[in-house]
């Protein structure tokens, strides 16, 4: 008996570090993510590597359906704006509960919340 509950332990302790790290993840994917916009936006930083730029704003996109603003050219191009921000920020604090972290595609899912 003691070695059946001991092995239930172990199984829920194991468990609760998985999610933890899987929490981690979120977390740690959004913020990253948030960084880029928030630099940009901001003008935090002189030069942004357009590659991460695209990076981010394909993340948010994908992730919450809201699309980035583009800029009113020949070619448009995709430029986040403050309210991109906002919008992706409050999208994030609406949906926390809903997102998962897929270890077979290494990113944020977000589960249906019906």
């Amino acid at each position: 008996m003691v070695r059946f509950l001991s092995i239930l332990f172990l199984i829920f302790f194991l468990g609760c570090i998985s999610q933890d790290e899987k929490v981690k993840n979120i977390e740690l994917t959004n913020n990253g993510h948030l960084k880029v916009i928030e630099d940009f936006v901001d003008f935090k930083v002189d030069t942004i590597d357009s590659d991460e730029l695209r990076r981010s704003i394909t993340f948010f996109e994908v992730l919450t359906g809201l699309e980035c603003d583009t800029t009113e050219s020949y070619f448009p191009v995709d430029e986040p704006s403050k309210k991109n921000l906002e919008d992706w920020k409050e999208w994030y604090s609406q949906n926390i509960d809903f997102l998962y972290w897929d270890n077979s595609e290494n990113r944020i899912k977000k589960k249906s919340n019906n």
